[in-house]
Parts: structure tokens; sequence; C-alpha cells
């Protein structure tokens, strides 16, 4: 009855590869994979994953969207590999594209192999552009082009987003999508196990914990000037 919730955001660098290979080796055990690609500016990145159902009443959920712009190349390789033993499995994989410029690529590959009889699994990919009539809508709503077009690029991602079901981990992407980061999330039960973040996001943190521990010592030495200007006025 185990349960692996693992999400990738691949965003700033500018070559990335991403391989992750999962096995289901007791009854009932689950994975949710879901991952977000933004890229721009030429970057190159790859999400390959490999699933194997090894044994029964397992399942597996893989969404990845990915969203390329100014020369960009993105590419998915997904794999469900199911056991002759892995009876009742349920496998489902996921991957959407959104090209908004024509100088973008995006390269997927999705597999099913399948050695069990009893099983329910599903794979497939979609590519396309942005549709021009949902801008035209936003724009008569007074929205500009921009603005438009970075409204529908966040909700076509938001799909993805809303599959983590640990609420402080979700807050943490929304600012990794605005900023140059690859982010990394492995949840177990809810719980975070591991987050891998870039330098940026490193250095901010340590300017602010350095900020921070400068207030509480401007804080304790107010605090000490109030207690002797009391007594100074006490006696």
């Amino acid at each position: 009855n185990s349960h692996l919730e693992y999400f990738v955001l691949s965003k700033g660098s500018k070559f990335a590869k991403h391989d992750i290979n999962c096995s289901l080796n007791n009854d009932y055990g689950s994975v949710a994979l879901n991952g977000v690609i933004d890229l721009g500016n030429k970057k190159h990145h790859e999400i390959k994953t490999v699933i194997n159902h090894n044994e029964e009443n397992c399942k597996s959920y893989q969404l990845i969207k990915s969203v390329l712009n100014e020369n960009s190349k993105g590419v998915y390789q997904g794999k469900i590999y199911v056991n002759s033993k892995a009876q009742k499995t349920d496998g489902y994989q996921l991957s959407r594209a959104l090209l908004l410029n024509d100088d973008v690529e995006f390269n997927a590959k999705p597999e099913l192999e399948i050695y069990a009889d009893d099983v329910k699994c599903s794979h497939g990919s979609t590519s396309g552009n942005i549709d021009e009539n949902s801008i035209f809508y936003l724009m008569s709503r007074g929205l500009s082009h921009t603005q438009s077009k970075k409204l529908l690029t966040n909700g076509f991602l938001n799909e993805a987003v809303e599959k983590i079901t640990n609420m402080n981990v979700k807050f943490l992407i929304p600012y990794a999508i605005r900023h140059k980061t690859i982010l990394i999330l492995n949840l177990q039960q809810g719980r975070l196990v591991s987050l891998k973040v870039s330098r940026l996001i490193l250095k901010v943190a340590r300017l602010i914990s350095i900020v921070a521990r400068l207030i509480l010592k401007v804080a304790r030495l107010f605090l000490k000037v109030v207690h002797l200007l009391q007594r100074y006025l006490n006696s």
C-alpha cells in the first residue's frame, strides 16, 4: 500500500535531463508522477520515465505538461511496463505540449509494454498552438495580448500543478515558474522527502536568513535600550 508522489518542474538550465525509473514491487502500490517543462531562450530539456508494474493491483499516473517558446526543445519519453504477474494493473500516461511559436520543437514517445491480460492502461501525447480565439476573447475583456497569453499558459500548466496534494509544496510552484529554477519534489504520503532548487533560490534563502538574524539583533538591542531607559526613569 505504499504511495509515491513525484513532481518535476524543469525550467532554468540551458540543458537538463531527468531519468526516472520506478518499480512497483508489492501489491496495491501506487505512484503519481507529474511534471512541467516551461522553456524559452534556446533551452533543451528532456524527461524520461519508466514505471514497472511487477505485482498485482498497482496504479500509476503520469502527466507531463510542456510550454515551449523561443527556439526551445522539449522531449518526453515515457514507458509503462506490466509484468505477466501484474494483473489488475491501472496505468495512465499523458503528455501535452503548448507551442508558442514556429521555432520550437517537441518530441514525445509514449510506450506500453504489457504481458498481463487483466489490465487497464492508456497513453497518449498531444501538441498544438495557443488558441487565438481564446486570446481574442480575453483581450475583448480588457487584457493585453501578453496578459492573455500568460493567463492561458498558466492555466494550461496548472492542470499538472493541481495534482500536488501537499499544499506547502504547491505554494512553491508558481514562484518557481516565474523564476529561473529547476525544482524536483519528492513526496511520500504527503510528506516532503527531498527538495532540490537552483543556486538562485539558495542564495535568496541565505540572504533572507542573514536579514532575519540582523533584525533579531536589532530587536534585542532595542529591548536593552528600553530596559535601561525604564531603569533610569524609575531611579
